[in-house]
């Protein structure tokens, strides 16, 4: 069934017509793109960088390993859930909004995980999970609509890059506590991932399902022999 639904070769270049792609050619959004790919290197920090010190973090506050376990997984179930209302929400609202707001909102419950040493981390994790992962599927999203012409190697790029981001993350964090301490390492983790939703404004306002493309130049019709 799923291969009577997948679009034949016909059907493809049509699509890429439509958009303004010739055969052969790949068409990329390169000025958004590039802002995306700076907003994912500094998300990379929040989310999946930091997740990997929430342990370490309460393990030095003196938490049990199942009490720092439960925050950790609370952190990654939210992420995950979030993400599949932020896909319904930017149908109506659009995903760079979304993603802007998302990282605003994420970076106070990020600074207050590394300030606190009560139940109340867990409410910060579910939020600072939920917002700063949300956001996951928007990039992939949005990355299809900057390359319009290559949606398989857009997803492809937003997945590696997210994740490899992640892991640069990981390792300026742990620089970080090695040099000025784990907690001010959150700290200074709360700031760029404020930076960040304010730095996704910068890109281009989509519109629900679509984006605001350049339009291909219209063929000109070639005038009759004697005009």
């Amino acid at each position: 069934a799923l291969a009577w639904a997948l679009p034949n070769r016909t059907t493809y270049h049509a699509q890429r017509a439509a958009i303004g792609v010739a055969p052969g050619k790949m068409r990329i959004i390169l000025a958004p793109l590039l802002m995306l790919l700076v907003i994912v290197t500094l998300r990379g920090l929040v989310n999946p960088g930091l997740v990997a010190f929430l342990p370490r973090l309460f393990q030095q506050q003196g938490w049990s390993a199942s009490d720092y376990g439960l925050v950790t997984g609370v952190f990654w179930f939210s992420a995950g859930a979030m993400g599949v209302v932020f896909g319904k929400l930017a149908d109506r609202f659009g995903s760079r909004s979304l993603i802007a707001i998302s990282m605003l909102v994420s970076a106070p419950a990020v600074l207050g995980l590394g300030m606190v040493d009560t139940w109340v981390a867990f409410p910060l994790a579910i939020t600072a999970g939920a917002f700063s992962g949300g956001s996951h599927s928007l990039i992939v999203a949005l990355t299809q609509k900057y390359i319009p012409g290559g949606k398989g190697l857009a997803s492809g790029m937003s997945l590696g890059f997210i994740f490899g981001m992640g892991a640069l993350g990981v390792l300026v964090i742990g620089t970080m506590s090695d040099i000025i301490g784990l907690v001010s390492a959150f700290q200074v983790v709360a700031i760029v991932t404020f930076i960040t939703g304010l730095l996704a404004f910068l890109l281009p306002p989509d519109h629900p399902g679509q984006l605001a493309l350049p339009r291909a130049p219209e063929a000109q019709p070639v005038p009759a022999a004697g005009d």
